[in-house]
């Protein structure tokens, strides 16, 4: 985390790239931040009883709903362009319905 923050600069010292800003909400920082507080806390109670490692599960189930509700449910979803003049096609036919 402490290198996605750093800034970069060029050989006169210039500011080339100011890095990341980790508390940026939808950030990899933010995910890693997440992650990090998980784990300790998991740990910690797992000191108590052991199945509470099973929190750790949490993670990839996450990470399974990010990248279904991101990527593929979006594109295997996602509506034909004969679908959207389908649509345009019955709006326009509505449109003549309403107006005799």
């Amino acid at each position: 985390m402490n290198s996605m923050a750093r800034c970069r600069r060029n050989e006169k010292g210039q500011v080339v790239d100011a890095g990341l800003d980790l508390n940026q909400p939808e950030a990899f920082g933010e995910y890693c931040k997440d992650v990090i507080i998980l784990s300790s806390f998991v740990l910690i109670l797992s000191l108590l009883w052991s199945p509470f490692f099973l929190f750790l599960l949490l993670i990839p189930a996450y990470a399974f709903y990010k990248f279904w509700t991101g990527l593929l449910a979006p594109w295997i979803f996602a509506r034909t362009d004969e679908e959207f003049e389908d649509d345009k096609k019955n709006r326009k036919r509505d449109r003549k319905l309403r107006r005799t």
